[in-house]
């Protein structure tokens, strides 16, 4: 009796483990994208070359994304003119959905193109009322010493009667 009770019990958690994954789920993805001859700002001059970030976003048990983390995985960019080498360095958080619409879209949003079609991710219709965004690091270093960056931060937090309890923006460039 207690061989089948354990066996019922390994089989119960094993259940609600599975279906609690089938739920809610983390994923992770890998976008590319390729510059030729683009902008830069700060810089005033073109590059090239091509970054890679990596994505990872939570899905809630709705089926729709709560939070998004992202990263430079690799880069490989340069100077169109003077040939200098660029090292992208960027990290960011947003669980409020500022930048979802965007991330969501980026095809339509830069001159360059990413490795995905747009509405890749599974928007809410609702955007959450609270949360906070922080890319503090989107930063280009050059081999040859320029080194130029972009960083906001948003928090925005609401209570349940809908006032809003805090609301801080930050943002800053610094263009060498």
């Amino acid at each position: 009796m207690k061989t089948l009770k354990l066996i019922l019990t390994v089989l119960g958690i094993a259940f609600l483990t599975s279906a609690n994954r089938a739920n809610a789920q983390t994923v992770q993805k890998t976008l590319t994208s390729k510059l030729d001859n683009i902008t830069a700002w700060c810089l005033n001059r073109p590059i090239d070359g091509e970054f890679v970030y990596h994505f990872t976003y939570h899905i809630d048990k709705t089926g729709k994304v709560d939070r998004i983390h992202w990263n430079t995985a690799q880069s490989d960019v340069w100077d169109s003119e003077t040939k200098e080498k660029y090292k992208v360095i960027d990290t960011g958080n947003d669980n409020g959905g500022v930048m979802w619409v965007w991330w969501n879209n980026v095809n339509n949003n830069v001159e360059h193109q990413w490795d995905l079609d747009n509405n890749w991710l599974p928007l809410p219709e609702d955007i959450p009322l609270e949360g906070s965004f922080i890319n503090m690091n989107l930063k280009y270093i050059g081999k040859g010493g320029n080194v130029f960056r972009l960083g906001w931060i948003w928090q925005l937090h609401i209570n349940a009667n809908g006032e809003v309890t805090v609301e801080k923006y930050a943002e800053y460039a610094d263009c060498d």
